[in-house]
């Protein structure tokens, strides 16, 4: 009949063309979408770390100088659930505005002790990467720095963070600015949580970034072609420390002395890594620190 218009729908053709297109812009903004979130999850951890520098800063202003790394009666540091192991981060609690956190830990008895078994259990969101996704443990994803190699934690590393002995930024000869205080690691299945002064929360540089980032290194990987470290590590794996690594692509945030928060890739010198974590190497500045 003149005058009526003849509906017809989308022929089969037209319609997978259409979800092509569609399946073709999804694939698109996809990847950019993905890129929005990660920034967003590195300025997170950018400013968690940006937070233990101002209660390290706070602490060392009150007491001139940083928190122990550990604490207990001998060393080596085992990394097994057995001594006192007291650490840096439960000396930081106060300045990191957890006052009811750091009133709940008893620091007479191990950290392991049954009267520390409830705040073993807080998760703290300062110490918590958000690339990491969610854990199973009471971990910590930042570490402070204990040796510039792998070696046992003990009190002659020539890190910030040691054994009994608190390093003051007097110690630091290198100046704030070339010391590494804190990065970032994997948080592994095994473990002893954020209150632990083991491998929990102390690091060296030993290994390269990218060595790391999936599981511990091996003696050999640990050890950086040292065989004396690589022997001890494997007579005794529970002296193995390990390094530093993250869930970002390509590379790890490390605080300095100075404040800064750095992203270091993971094919960066690892000379230059070692030369940040010893307070006092007394050489020149690596060429890759310049900014």
């Amino acid at each position: 009949m003149k005058g009526v218009r003849e509906n017809r729908g989308f022929t089969l053709v037209e319609l997978l063309v259409v979800i092509a297109i569609i399946g073709v812009l999804v694939g698109l903004t996809l990847p950019a979408v993905q890129a929005v979130r990660e920034a967003a999850r590195r300025q997170t951890c950018q400013h968690n770390l940006a937070q233990i520098s101002l209660a390290l800063s706070e602490y060392h202003a009150a007491v001139l100088a940083y928190p122990r790394g550990t604490i207990n009666p001998a060393g080596p540091i085992r990394n097994e659930p057995q001594g006192f192991h007291h650490n840096w981060i439960s000396g930081l609690l106060p300045y990191l505005d957890l006052p009811t956190v750091a009133a709940a830990v008893d620091s007479e008895v191990s950290v392991y002790a049954t009267e520390n078994e409830p705040v073993r259990d807080v998760r703290v969101s300062v110490l918590r990467c958000p690339s990491a996704g969610t854990l199973a443990t009471a971990g910590s994803h930042y570490a402070g720095s204990h040796h510039s190699v792998e070696a046992p934690i003990a009190e002659d590393n020539n890190g910030v963070f040691i054994l009994n002995r608190q390093i003051s930024q007097d110690d630091l000869h290198d100046g704030l600015q070339y010391t590494l205080l804190v990065g970032e690691k994997f948080v592994p299945a095994d473990d002893l949580g954020w209150l632990s002064g083991t491998r929990a929360t102390l690091r060296n540089t030993g290994p390269e970034l990218e060595s790391i980032y999936s599981q511990l290194p091996t003696a050999a990987e640990a050890s950086g072609g040292n065989p004396d470290a690589e022997e001890s590590a494997d007579a005794e794996p529970e002296l193995l420390v390990g390094g530093f690594g993250s869930s970002h692509p390509a590379g790890a945030h490390f605080l300095l002395g100075d404040g800064r928060v750095r992203f270091f890739g993971s094919t960066t010198d690892s000379k230059l890594l070692e030369q940040l974590a010893d307070r006092s190497d007394g050489e020149l500045p690596h060429p890759g620190l310049a900014e």
